[in-house]
Formats: structure tokens, C-alpha cells, sequence
């Protein structure tokens, strides 16, 4: 779950969305959505040797609403950073028709993906009224109040419980009582939540501990979840590469480089790459042998988003000139996420992932897949392509984070 906080900051558009929304900008989006998860992606993992998960989905979506209220030097490096090169009101357009097919088709299909913006003004604080229109038709985003001056930490406790319960209670604390003061005059927050029963479950009995190769003179027993089966599966010179379809229209896309350090092959990934995988995997009789693992990440995305070149937002000289008159400027954007994945499915605030077709009978000989050394993973939208979740596993059993573990352990639809 993304949040922006705003003591001085803002987002807004003066166009309204057009009524019929364009599919080419669809592609676009998810392609600028993409290039942008990858390079966010590499500046997280090289300030952090453990393990990563966010959402760049979801991080994108709301710096576009940031977007949305900025001009001049501010507009145009978030643009940059995010790979935007369409008109505002056509981002704002082709975010909700992306949000729409996101959904998944029905309640059948044992997947739960859902998506929450909202608004948090200082009590005196009027933003833009075609601004806010924008936040509520293109992103649903509802607006509220905050007595961010007279009472922060009411302020914390209102936006923290909402926060809760969009994520359906997998983030609880996300702002913190002193990140709010006086000066606080607008606060973004985005969450995003999914829940998805594997197509064909993993059976708990075939679940072991097996050694997980932390680095090449260090390993871990860990569990490791064992499936017997066809699956989307390629081993080039450099990685290997294996799909696992949740019972909806995500599935989850897990490559592990058989060489090169993790972070290292990270500095090279592209969207391209993602593309190539896709393309190279192919039903496969396999033994897929994979660990069962939980991921939590507490970002602070200012330092590398200033990486990226957004520097203008943060300056007291930042032009939201879209969302208010008054002087604003983005003080922090934080974003927390959380990752369950065993063998009944996976869980994630923030989160997507990819479908695939089951091949014919088990008669041939398989191939033993052991993903046993540190890897990637990412949750994608079969239809779309759009990139939900992404992370990288370096320990799959670290020490729990301090106050980032849910009580239920289950990741059962």
C-alpha cells in the first residue's frame, strides 16, 4: 500500500477523463507502469541486501494522481520518472479502464484484487474542485478531512484504520503519530490488496525442509513446497525461469539467476526481459520444488525516487498549482507492503498475478525445478501485463520484522 505524504503537496488535472477511453493508452500505461517498476525496483535493491516487496502498481497510480495536480519542472519529472508521455486527462482515462480489467471476472474464480485511494486534507484546506473530480472519476479516490493541526495522532489513528481496513488488515501502522504536525496540509493514500487461491494447490504432505543457498558457503533448512506437475518452465545460459497460475487471471512469475549476484542481475532487468520470459517458457513436466515465504517491506520512497530524478516535488519550491493555490510540496511518500505465499495460494497488500494452461498427461519423465537460491518474483495480469507486485527473496525464513506480522499465517482464498 502507497502513501504520499503531503505537508505541502498535491495532485490534480483540469481536464476531465474522455468518455470513451482509448485501449492503445491502456498499453501505454502498462508499458510506462512497467519500465518504471523495473527501475524503482533496481534503487530498492541496492539500498536493501535482504528481501524487497512493494507494488509498483500501486506506487505508480499514485504518484500519477501527484501528477495529475503538478506543473512546469515538478509535471515533468514525475512524467519522466514514470515514463509518461501522454496528456493528464488521458492517464487519468487509461487508469480506470486498467483498474476495470484488473477486477477479477467473478467470485468463482477464488481471487480477490482490490483497490483503495483516499484524499486527507487539513480541516481548512480546500483543494482545486476539478481536481478532486479527477481523484474521484478516473481513481475513485475519496476525500476526506483530518485534524492533522489540532489532533495528529486522531489524524494517524483515522488513516491508519482505513488503511486496515482496505488492506483487510495486513497493514495496520503505516503512518506514524509524528509524521504529522501542524504543516501537514494533504495526505494521499493508495492501498491494494490480493488474494489468490494456485489453480492446482500444492499438498501440504509434500512439504519438507531442504537447504535454501544463501550464498555460496551459507545455507538455511527452510520448507519447501513440492509440486508434481505441468507448469510454464525455461532455463537459459543465465536464469531459470517458472510460472505458477493463481485460479484467477494472475500468475506468479518466479526467475532465479543461476550465477550472477541477485542484485547485480536485478541492475539489468528491463521489461523487455519480462517480455523475452514469457515468450521462452513453455508447458513443461516438471517437480517443482519452491520454499514457502513471507515478505514484508516499510519503504521510505523519497531518496529513491530523487534517484530517479524527482527532486522538483520535494523542494519548497514545488509547483502543485493543480491541486490548490497555496505553496505545496510532497514531504515523504511512504509504502508498505506484505507478501504470504504456501501452499494454498498467496496473499498480498499490494498484489498481482499470471494465469497459465495446464498441460497434458504426467507420462514422461519430469524435470526437477529447485528454486533454492535467492530469486525474483512478481505477480502480473495475464490480460494486461501489468507488473502488480515485485520483489526479490535473498533468506526465505528472516527473522520476523518487528510489528509486520499478521496473526493468520493462512494464505487460503
Amino acid at each position: 500500500m502507497a502513501l504520499l505524504l503531503i505537508p505541502g503537496t498535491a495532485k490534480a488535472d483540469d481536464s476531465p477523463p474522455p468518455n470513451s477511453p482509448n485501449p492503445a493508452a491502456v498499453a501505454a500505461l502498462v508499458s510506462a507502469n512497467n519500465e518504471f517498476a523495473c527501475q524503482l525496483f533496481q534503487s530498492l535493491a541496492a539500498a536493501e541486501p535482504g528481501n524487497v516487496v512493494f507494488s509498483p502498481y500501486n506506487v505508480a497510480a499514485a504518484l500519477a494522481m501527484a501528477h495529475a495536480g503538478a506543473a512546469g519542472d515538478t509535471a515533468a519529472q514525475l512524467a519522466a520518472a514514470l515514463h509518461l508521455d501522454q496528456p493528464p486527462q488521458d492517464i487519468a482515462s487509461a487508469s480506470a479502464l486498467l483498474a476495470d480489467r484488473l477486477r477479477p471476472a467473478g467470485e468463482g474464480d477464488h481471487t480477490r484484487l482490490t483497490s483503495a485511494a483516499r484524499l486527507w486534507t487539513a480541516q481548512d484546506f480546500e483543494p482545486r474542485a476539478d481536481f478532486a473530480a479527477l481523484l474521484a472519476d478516473a481513481y475513485h479516490a475519496e476525500i476526506g478531512r483530518a485534524p492533522f493541526a489540532a489532533d495528529p495522532s486522531g489524524a494517524a489513528d483515522a488513516i491508519n484504520q482505513w488503511i486496515q481496513s482496505a488492506t483487510a488488515g495486513r497493514i495496520d501502522r503505516l503512518v506514524a503519530t509524528d509524521s504529522i504536525d501542524a504543516d501537514t496540509r494533504l495526505l494521499l493514500t493508495s492501498a491494494i490488496h490480493f488474494k489468490s487461491r494456485w489453480e492446482a494447490p500444492f499438498d501440504p504432505r509434500d512439504t519438507h525442509d531442504g537447504d535454501f543457498l544463501l550464498s555460496p558457503d551459507r545455507h538455511r533448512r527452510v520448507p519447501m513446497m513440492r509440486k508434481h506437475d505441468y507448469l510454464a518452465f525455461a532455463q537459459t545460459k543465465d536464469e531459470l525461469i517458472v510460472e505458477i497460475p493463481f485460479a484467477g487471471k494472475q500468475t506468479m512469475l518466479l526467475v532465479m539467476p543461476w550465477l550472477a549476484p541477485l542484485n547485480d542481475w536485478i541492475g539489468q532487468l528491463t521489461p523487455a526481459k519480462f517480455d523475452r520470459w514469457q515468450a521462452a517458457v513453455q508447458s513443461s513436466h516438471i517437480v517443482l520444488w519452491v520454499p514457502r515465504f513471507r515478505v514484508s517491506s516499510h519503504l521510505n520512497l523519497r531518496a529513491p525516487l530523487e534517484s530517479l530524478g524527482v527532486s522538483a516535488a520535494f523542494a519548497t519550491s514545488a509547483n502543485f498549482s493543480g491541486i490548490a493555490a497555496e505553496p505545496l510540496m510532497i514531504s515523504d511518500v511512504l509504502h508498505q507492503t506484505w507478501i504470504n505465499v504456501d501452499e494454498a495460494g498467496a496473499e498480498a497488500a499490494a498484489a498481482t498475478a499470471i494465469r497459465y494452461a495446464v498441460g497434458a498427461s504426467l507420462e514422461d519423465e519430469p524435470t526437477v525445478v529447485a528454486v533454492n537460491r535467492p530469486f525474483v518474483f512478481a505477480i502480473r495480469d495475464n490480460a494486461t501485463g501489468q507488473i502488480l507486485f515485485l520483489g526479490k527473496v535473498s533468506d526465505p525464513a528472516p527473522a520476523p520484522a518487528k510489528g509486520n506480522e499478521p496473526s493468520d499465517q493462512s494464505g487460503k482464498g
